[in-house]
């Protein structure tokens, strides 16, 4: 009998369960997960305090802190390094005449045609597919768009 109503209880606090969640909103959701949260916290303390095991659990968070701190600080450096790949690729690149004909290893005197086949030849070696790095294809880009904008 006590099986019984036990599976009842479970079946109507899942029916409510689901009734709220599908009408809550994203604050009302929010808070149900931090009183939920709180009360398991809670509950898990109160055991293991009754049960004597609350000084290992302790001893384990104090030994698990320096691991938590090591990842929290290599995200930070990922995400710091992920921003500034982000400022990189997407800055605008702006090179001069002579810094174009440099990149692209073209004389002062190339034509059109010229230009197009430095920048083709170039493009092939340092593409992102072919190991480059797409700063440098962005590069190549800008000396090839500046030489050609400056012949017209």
């Amino acid at each position: 009998m006590a099986y019984i109503l036990l599976a009842i209880g479970i079946i109507i606090t899942l029916a409510a369960a689901h009734r709220f969640l599908t009408r809550a909103t994203r604050k009302q959701v929010g808070t149900l997960v931090v009183i939920l949260g709180t009360l398991s916290v809670s509950g898990l303390v109160f055991l293991l305090a009754i049960t004597g095991r609350l000084p290992a659990f302790i001893g384990g968070i104090a030994a698990l802190c320096p691991l938590v701190y090591s990842l929290w600080e290599s995200h930070k450096h990922v995400k710091r390094e992920e921003k500034i790949y982000q400022d990189i690729s997407n800055s605008p690149i702006n090179v001069t005449s002579d810094e174009a004909r440099e990149i692209l290893g073209v004389s002062e005197n190339a034509d059109r045609d010229e230009i197009e086949a430095a920048y083709k030849r170039l493009l092939k070696k340092i593409h992102p597919d072919s190991g480059g790095s797409a700063w440098m294809t962005r590069k190549l880009l800008a000396a090839r768009d500046q030489l050609l904008k400056s012949q017209d």
